[in-house]
This record gives C-alpha cells, structure tokens and sequence, in this order.
C-alpha cells in the first residue's frame, strides 16, 4: 500500500496513509478544540489509508475512545474512500474469517457488517515476514 500510495500522487487514485497507532498518537495530541476539529477534518477529508487496524490501542484524550472506530464509522457513513489493512489472527495465517471477525470483537458488529459492504477484501497469501 505504501508503494500504491506513493505510485498515485498527483492522480485521482491519491491517499494519504497513517498507521492506527499514528492516528492515536495524533488524538491524543489535540490540546484544543480547534486541535480536534483540525484532527476530524485531516481523518475525514480525502482518500485515506490506515494500516495494522486492530493493533491500536485506545485513545486517551479526556477519556479512553476507540478511535478508530469513531473515524472508520465517520468515513463510511460519509462514504469517502478508505484502504485498510490488518494482519491474520495470530497462529491462525490463512484463516481470512478469523481475521475480518477481529473487526467484530475490536469494532462492534455494525463496522464488521460495512466492511462488507464498503470495502473490496483482498487476501494476500504468502510466507509472512513476522518474527
């Protein structure tokens, strides 16, 4: 995806991509109100791509919130284009269920539903790299 990100600049196929734990990091940076509605508009604007869903932890900002969720839901129901990208289960490669039902346990039921409604799911097999 970050070749795709880089190979797409200046078309109408640009996004811009943040890792979940980025889009965290920066949440939890708003000091201000205007701090927040400059986050709101940097993760609703444009096409987006947000790599290693699941693996965020919860945001802090006056108060825990799942982040990611709030943006994801605010994106679908504005219908603006995102790529995401998320990892197997653990000890479960190659399980492409057990993988989309961590959105289930990690986002709620409604986003596990959109996913298959507004994304194109691709399963990219292979040997993985982790260690």
């Amino acid at each position: 995806m970050r070749a795709f990100e880089s190979a797409f600049v200046g078309t109408n196929l640009a996004f811009k991509g943040y890792t979940t734990n980025k889009v965290v990091q920066m949440y939890g940076d708003c000091q201000t109100p205007m701090d927040k509605q400059e986050f709101e508009k940097t993760m609703q604007s444009g096409i987006r791509y947000f790599d290693d869903l699941i693996t965020e932890r919860d945001a802090m900002n006056y108060g825990r919130v799942n982040i990611m969720k709030e943006v994801l839901e605010e994106r679908y129901d504005k219908k603006k284009r995102t790529h995401i990208s998320m990892n197997y289960k653990k000890d479960e490669e190659g399980n492409l269920d057990s993988a989309i039902g961590q959105i289930s346990e990690r986002y709620g039921d409604r986003m596990y539903d959109r996913i298959f409604h507004g994304y194109n799911i691709i399963e990219f097999k292979g040997k993985t790299f982790r260690k």
